[in-house]
């Protein structure tokens, strides 16, 4: 009996087999609607790592991905750029919009708004050999330069989000046995117990890194969690993480403490992390244009850098949310994004090493919510609670429930933990009482991945004259 291409893929990554090496070709056609005149170009592509990520990304087995088959919604939206792509395999989200602005895309739902981007899906093709997608734009849609496409997850809904367009997809199982907790939202210990439920990445080891500051330290802690390890549950040793009804456990494997240069006030305090260094950030008290950073090398924590930075021609806004409460910093591409002091729809960029590169991005039309841990997908293009940053722009998106979750979780109350490619770890809250919150843990993921890169061999040029089809065939090498 013959095995699609589908079923091999599926195979190797649930069963963790050989996955077969996939190569792309996309053939993009434009077609004068008044002449018949036709243009083609067809090109073959490299596949990124994104799709590999997702099934990585399951410390200790606990995930459960039928939800993300069949395979071929992995695939199933596409994106096409003004600019070439960099092909590297690790290159799994798109450039913002200021560096390579998207022209077109399109993904599997059907649509007859006035999206001068947003194009329809045609067809989807499954063989023994091959996955074939096919999309189409009218008159009206995806004009402009095109040089680079790349496929995505069925459910991307464009780099220019208005309102509703859905960043974090909720397309994952919750955790088996893990359920609601209750927590104190205040209380002697809380900040550090908040703070061990809320890690910001995960180790080799499949355990947490969680950062907690008290002010005159920061602390690297790394502990095992139940969302990481369901066993935990069942684990003698295992430490709850509060009174009440909590059901959640915790088992700390090892702490750094670093000396901070300073004395930071933690009811106003951020802390940020890029590749090599955490960051403690404090607005001064007194001054809407001064920010005061500790920078803390990671493999060598006694090595604390201090900068005062005041900047000219912005405000910062003194935040509202503890670092204790929610480890909320930005740090992207060695610059800070600190909340304007002017409004909270958007954000000022200040360049940490030159303080005169200071940029004010256009504002979201919806307030920001900063009761969360930003993931950075690229330099540039950072993914918040309710809203995108984008090159120079900020947009406001939501969370959209698809499979899964959605008993447990509320959309609107997601909370993005940690990531590993594509595939994120998150929590949901809501309010039980004044001094009570639930949590939820479960995974997501984050739409607007590229599964493949495919620069075209020469750009080509839509227009209001042309309608233009994509072909894009995905085969076994």
């Amino acid at each position: 009996m013959l095995i699609s291409l589908e079923d091999k893929i599926k195979r190797a990554f649930v069963a963790g087999g050989s996955v077969p090496e996939i190569k792309g070709r996309a053939t993009l056609t434009l077609t004068d609607e008044k002449t018949g005149k036709r243009e083609r170009i067809t090109s073959d592509n490299m596949v990124t790592n994104a799709v590999k990520r997702i099934f990585e990304t399951n410390p200790m087995g606990v995930m459960n991905f039928d939800s993300y088959f069949p395979m071929w919604k992995l695939f199933g939206g596409c994106m096409l750029f003004q600019n070439t792509l960099t092909e590297n395999a690790e290159n799994m989200y798109p450039p913002n919009s200021d560096d390579n602005p998207l022209i077109a895309y399109a993904n599997q739902k059907t649509h007859s708004t006035a999206d001068a981007y947003r194009g329809n899906p045609a067809a989807v093709e499954i063989s023994s050999n091959h996955i074939k997608l096919i999309f189409d734009w009218n008159l009206t849609q995806g004009n402009g330069t095109i040089s680079s496409v790349a496929l995505a997850h069925q459910s991307f809904m464009g780099l220019y989000p208005s309102g509703n367009a859905p960043y974090i997809y909720l397309v994952g199982n919750k955790i088996e046995n893990l359920t609601y907790g209750r927590v104190y939202e205040w209380g002697s210990g809380y900040s550090r117990q908040r703070a061990l439920s809320c890690p910001v990445e995960i180790d080799s080891d499949g355990n947490g890194i969680c950062l907690y500051c008290d002010g005159t330290h920061l602390e690297e802690i790394t502990a095992a969690h139940p969302y990481v390890n369901a066993r935990l549950l069942e684990d003698p040793n295992a430490l709850p993480l509060s009174g009440g009804s909590w059901t959640a456990k915790y088992r700390e494997v090892g702490t750094r403490s670093a000396n901070l240069s300073r004395s930071f006030n933690t009811g106003y305090t951020f802390i940020g992390f890029d590749e090599n260094n955490y960051y403690v950030m404090e607005r001064d008290s007194s001054s809407n244009t001064k920010l005061y950073i500790d920078v803390i090398d990671k493999s060598d924590f006694t090595r604390v850098t201090a900068k005062t930075l005041t900047i000219t021609g912005a405000t910062l806004a003194r935040p509202g949310v503890t670092c204790s409460d929610i480890n909320n910093g930005i740090i992207s591409n060695g610059s800070v994004y600190w909340l304007s002091g002017s409004d909270n729809k958007t954000f000022v960029r200040i360049n940490i090493n030159n303080v005169a590169d200071v940029e004010v991005l256009t504002p979201s039309t919806a307030a920001i919510n900063q009761e969360a841990q930003p993931i950075v997908l690229n330099d540039g293009l950072i993914l918040g609670r309710n809203y995108l940053i984008n090159g120079s722009k900020v947009y406001p998106v939501q969370a959209r429930a698809g499979r899964g979750l959605t008993d447990e979780l509320t959309p609107y109350e997601c909370y993005a933990m940690f990531n590993r490619g594509p595939l994120m770890y998150q929590s949901a809250s809501t309010d039980t009482s004044t001094y009570y919150r639930r949590y939820a843990f479960g995974p997501a993921l984050c739409v607007p991945y590229m599964a493949t890169v495919n620069n075209l061999g020469a750009s080509v040029i839509k227009n209001a004259s042309k309608s233009m089809r994509l072909e894009y065939t995905l085969t076994e090498v």
